[in-house]
């Protein structure tokens, strides 16, 4: 009876306000990544984005790993607070955690970047940052 009574008074005064609470929130949407040009089939799409010049390539400030299930795909990217991101990723193809390469760097599984990247060269900070700031169109990677 103790647990009714408890149960009953937390209803009465505390759910109203949760749903309240979260009623009132603004909704906040996430930009979104759109990979286009991708196989499906075996493997991962492992994702990093990085928010300075300085981290480029060290230390990603976002990463996810997905399962590569249609030719074009959209995801989310939400929590990140640098008004620049740089976006690389590649097709983990054989399941080993790296991007391989053949004897001359060349890599042997497919990869792309944000922004304009070269085409010949690896990909630079300054080649692949967007802005992050007042956009709403996806932000474009191709493979």
């Amino acid at each position: 009876m103790k647990h009714l009574l408890l149960a009953t008074v937390f209803l009465t005064t505390c759910l109203p306000t949760l749903v309240h609470a979260q009623n009132s929130a603004p909704a906040t949407a996430c930009p979104t990544l759109q990979f286009t040009g991708l196989k499906t089939g075996p493997g991962l799409l492992m994702i990093a984005a990085y928010g300075s010049a300085e981290t480029y390539l060290k230390k990603p400030v976002w990463i996810k790993f997905l399962a590569v299930d249609q030719e074009t795909m959209n995801v989310p990217i939400c929590d990140v607070t640098a008004s620049e991101i740089a976006i690389t990723a590649f097709q983990d193809v054989n399941g080993n955690g790296k991007l391989d390469s053949n004897p001359m760097g060349v890599p042997n599984e497919p990869y792309g970047a944000s922004g304009t990247p070269a085409m010949f060269s690896a990909p630079t900070w300054n080649d692949t940052k967007v802005s992050m700031v007042g956009s709403t169109s996806p932000i474009i990677v191709k493979f």
